[in-house]
């Protein structure tokens, strides 16, 4: 992971989907989200698009959505 750039990065959720993707709420020192693929780390950040770069949590429901809790509310990508 300090390879990566985690070395600053809290983790405060972690979620599992059914591609055996994990993904990674990062509430403080990194990208709102980040998702490991098994070989790279892919961060996404509100420049990409979700509604804050301060998740508190991450979620996988049974349909593969993933759904984040933030500071001021939740949403799904």
């Amino acid at each position: 992971w300090l390879k990566e750039g985690f070395e600053r990065q809290t983790v405060s959720s972690l979620t599992k989907d059914s591609n055996g993707n994990l993904w990674m709420a990062h509430l403080f020192f990194g990208p709102g989200i980040t998702w490991f693929d098994g070989i790279a780390f892919h961060p996404v950040t509100k420049a990409d698009g979700i509604f804050s770069d301060q998740i508190r949590h991450i979620g996988a429901d049974h349909l593969n959505r993933i759904w984040l809790i933030g500071s001021g509310g939740g949403g799904g990508i």
